[in-house]
C-alpha cells in the first residue's frame, strides 16, 4: 500500500480514492506528519511504501537507516505543482504503482518519477556520501 506524506498534494490522492486505488494519507492511518523519521517508521510498521514530492528525502541520512528495516521511497519528481500535474501524477501512479510495489517487496529502493517514466535505485546502490547524510564538503547534513 502507498502511503503518502503530508508533501503529496490531495488532488491526486482524492482521485486515486475515488477508483478504489490502494493508497492513504498518512493522517488517514493517524501517523505523524513531522518529524520524518517518525513518519518512516510507522510507514515501515504498516509495511507500506512512502510516496512523495519532498526530494530531499534520499540526502537524508535517517532515511538510510529505515532503507536498512525494508523502507521503499516513491519520489514524485514535479518542479511544479498544478492540475495538469496533479493528472500526470496521477497518471503514473496508476501505470507503474504495481511495478514499484514488486521492487519495494524485492530489495528496499528509492524510487524516482517523472511524467517521463521512473527509476529505481536500491538503496544499496545510493554513493555512501549519501547515505551517511555527508554533503561535497564532506559535512554532515542536518
Amino acid at each position: 500500500m502507498l502511503i503518502a506524506d503530508a508533501d503529496l498534494r490531495d488532488p491526486v490522492i482524492v482521485a486515486l480514492q475515488a477508483i478504489k486505488y490502494p493508497i492513504v494519507r498518512y493522517k488517514e492511518l493517524e501517523l505523524p506528519a513531522r518529524p520524518d523519521k517518525k513518519l518512516m517508521k510507522e510507514i515501515l510498521s504498516k509495511q507500506g511504501i512512502m510516496i512523495t514530492m519532498d526530494l530531499g528525502i534520499p540526502s537524508q541520512a535517517y532515511a538510510y537507516q529505515y532503507a536498512q528495516y525494508g523502507l521503499t521511497v516513491v519520489l514524485m519528481r514535479w518542479k511544479q505543482s498544478r492540475p495538469k500535474d496533479w493528472q500526470e501524477m496521477t497518471l503514473a501512479i496508476l501505470r507503474d504503482g504495481e511495478s514499484w510495489a514488486a521492487i519495494a517487496a524485492t530489495t528496499p529502493s528509492v524510487i524516482s518519477v517523472s511524467h517521463r517514466g521512473f527509476r529505481a535505485r536500491a538503496w544499496v546502490n545510493i554513493p555512501s556520501s549519501i547515505a551517511e547524510g555527508v554533503n561535497k564538503n564532506g559535512e554532515y547534513n542536518n
